[in-house]
C-alpha cells in the first residue's frame, strides 16, 4: 500500500509514469478523476500497451498535470529480447538499431518522425504543457548513437527539451539532453528519476525524492507494476497487449493521496 509523503517536502518535480497509458484497459476516466494535482505525466508513446490516445490528450488538458515527459519508443523490450508485434522496435536488435541511428539507413528516423508527429498532433505544436520527449526508454545505444538521435531530433525541433534515457549514465552534455536514470539506486544522479522497474514504497520514494531535490533535479517519478498492467508476484513474462493487472480506483485513489500530501 502507497503512504502520503511527508508534509514538509517540497510540492516540486513529481510525475507518475503511466507507461501503459495507450492500453485499452487503462480506466482513464479513473485515473483522470484520481490525478494528483501539480504533478507531471509521464507516459511510453510507443504501441507497446495499445493505440489509444484519447486519455494522452484528456490528461493533457488537465490543470492539474504540470508537465509531460514521453518515451517515444521502447527499448527494454530489445534490451529483455521481448519485443512483440505491437512494439514498434520489433525486429530490431540493440545492435542494428544502434547501426541504423548511427548511419541513418533504414527506417528508423521515419519511426521516430511518425512518433513525434502524431505526439504534437495530441499535445499540440507548440505543446499546452512543458514537454520532455525521450526517444527512446531504457536504451542500450552507444554513446554514439544517443548523440545522433538527440542531435537528429534537437536539430528538427530547436524549441522541445529531449532527454537521454540510456541504461547506464552517459556523458554526452553536448546534445543539451536531459538525463533520464531508473531505479533508486540513481536518485541525485539523473536530472529525472523514475522508479520503473522498482516498485515504489513510501520510505525508498521518499528518499529518492529528496536526493532529486539536495542536486536541484527535475523530476521524480513514481512507478508501480500495476502502471503496466502487471503484479508483482508474476515473475512469468506476459504480453503487455494481454495485461489485465492494471491500477484499480484504490490504487489510484492511494497515488493521489500519496503525492498530493506532500506540502
Amino acid at each position: 500500500m502507497l503512504h502520503a509523503l511527508p508534509k514538509d517536502l517540497p510540492k516540486v518535480g513529481l510525475g507518475i509514469d503511466y507507461l501503459g497509458i495507450r492500453s485499452p484497459k487503462f480506466d482513464c476516466s479513473t485515473a483522470k478523476k484520481y490525478f494528483p494535482q501539480k504533478t507531471a505525466l509521464g507516459v511510453l508513446f510507443d504501441t507497446t500497451f495499445g493505440t489509444e490516445t484519447e486519455c494522452i490528450r484528456d490528461l493533457a488538458d488537465s490543470p492539474d498535470v504540470t508537465a509531460i515527459r514521453a518515451h517515444l519508443l521502447n527499448g527494454a523490450c530489445l534490451r529483455n529480447n521481448r519485443c512483440q508485434v505491437s512494439d514498434l522496435l520489433s525486429g530490431y536488435t540493440v545492435k542494428s538499431l544502434d547501426s541504423e541511428i548511427k548511419t541513418g539507413t533504414g527506417q528508423i528516423y521515419k519511426i521516430i518522425d511518425s512518433q513525434m508527429e502524431d505526439l504534437l498532433e495530441i499535445l499540440g505544436n507548440p505543446t499546452r504543457k512543458p514537454l520532455y520527449v525521450s526517444p527512446i526508454l531504457e536504451h542500450n545505444l552507444s554513446e554514439d548513437g544517443a548523440i545522433a538521435v538527440l542531435s537528429y531530433l534537437n536539430a528538427k525541433y530547436p524549441n522541445l527539451q529531449f532527454v537521454n534515457n540510456p541504461v547506464f549514465r552517459q556523458n554526452i552534455g553536448a546534445t543539451k539532453a536531459l538525463l533520464e536514470l531508473h531505479g533508486y539506486n540513481n536518485s541525485g544522479k539523473a536530472d529525472i528519476v523514475s522508479t520503473d522497474g522498482n516498485s515504489a514504497s513510501k520510505d525508498r520514494f521518499i528518499q529518492l525524492h529528496s536526493l532529486q531535490i539536495e542536486h536541484n533535479r527535475k523530476f521524480s517519478f513514481l512507478w508501480t507494476s500495476k502502471m503496466n498492467g502487471n503484479l508483482n508476484d508474476k515473475a512469468e513474462f506476459i504480453p503487455p497487449l494481454s495485461r489485465t493487472d492494471w491500477p484499480s480506483e484504490e490504487d489510484f485513489k492511494q497515488i493521489k493521496s500519496m503525492l498530493e500530501l506532500r506540502h
